[in-house]
């Protein structure tokens, strides 16, 4: 999510936020986070850091990359072709 829309939303000026969520399918082994606190930790050269079921996770928010191309479907018929 973006700082301005976070510090618009705690500021009572919009009641939302936009954020990205990562799962399994972005490469990310565990979507669940191990209990503790904190949750994660931002490091120096701002990468997030996370501790996961699966192990630590990390993520580059300066350098995020999003295929905008749907991937094909094949559409299949349960039918025997007679």
């Amino acid at each position: 999510m973006s700082e301005q829309e976070l510090n618009q939303f705690f500021d009572g000026n919009r009641s939302t936020v936009t954020c990205d969520v990562f799962g399994k399918a972005d490469g990310l082994r565990s979507p669940q986070c191990a209990p503790g606190f904190p949750a994660g930790c931002r490091s120096p050269d701002g990468r997030l850091w996370f501790a996961t079921a699966a192990g630590l996770a990390v993520i580059d928010p300066n350098h995020l990359k999003f295929n905008s191309l749907p991937p094909p479907v094949p559409i299949q018929s349960d039918r025997l072709q007679q």
